[in-house]
């Protein structure tokens, strides 16, 4: 009657899975920032925006203007020849 209730079962396991490791995760950031003052609370979360911002903003001109080149971001310069 249900071929894939196997697969249903198991996707759903995964997602219960990954929900459980996001609130660890956020309980354990909680914990973190409850031991620090409201400065060090603020930079960290102005930190966590910026680089929220910078990856959307990379999604962005990624779409926009697609890959010029295929170039290794790191290379490696032989000045011996």
């Amino acid at each position: 009657m249900f071929p894939d209730f196997y697969n249903v079962v198991q996707v759903r396991r995964e997602q219960i899975a990954d929900r459980l490791r996001e609130v660890e995760r956020d309980r354990l950031v909680r914990q973190v920032l409850a031991g620090r003052s409201w400065q060090e609370r603020f930079h960290c979360r102005a930190l966590a925006w910026m680089g929220c911002q910078m990856v959307a903003w990379g999604v962005w001109l990624q779409r926009r203007y697609g890959v010029v080149a295929e170039v290794p971001v790191l290379q490696t310069v032989n000045h011996n020849g």
